[in-house]
C-alpha cells in the first residue's frame, strides 16, 4: 500500500519507527476502551437511579388470536 511521507514523498510502506509503535499502543488503549465501554454501557453521567417505585404491571390476561366470527380461513393443503 502506497504511503506519502510528512515530506510528500511516495513510499513503498510506511517505515517503522517511534511513531509507528506509538500509534499501534495509542489504537490498542482506544479498542481495549470502547470494547468495554460498550459491553457494560459506562456513561460519563454516572449511576443513574430510576423514580423509585415498583415495576409497571402486566395485564392478567395477554391477548391471542380471537375468532370474532364470519368467514373460516380456507384450509392448509399438504403437497407431496
Amino acid at each position: 500500500m502506497p504511503y506519502v511521507g510528512s515530506d510528500g514523498t511516495m513510499q513503498q510502506s510506511r517505515p517503522f519507527g517511534l511513531s509507528m509503535i506509538y500509534d499501534f499502543f495509542y489504537g490498542t488503549i482506544t479498542f481495549v476502551n470502547l470494547f468495554f465501554r460498550s459491553l457494560f454501557h459506562m456513561n460519563d453521567g454516572g449511576p443513574s437511579r430510576g423514580t423509585g417505585g415498583s415495576a409497571p404491571r402486566m395485564p392478567g390476561r395477554m391477548g391471542g388470536v380471537r375468532r370474532m366470527g364470519g368467514v373460516a380461513p380456507p384450509p392448509c393443503v399438504g403437497g407431496g
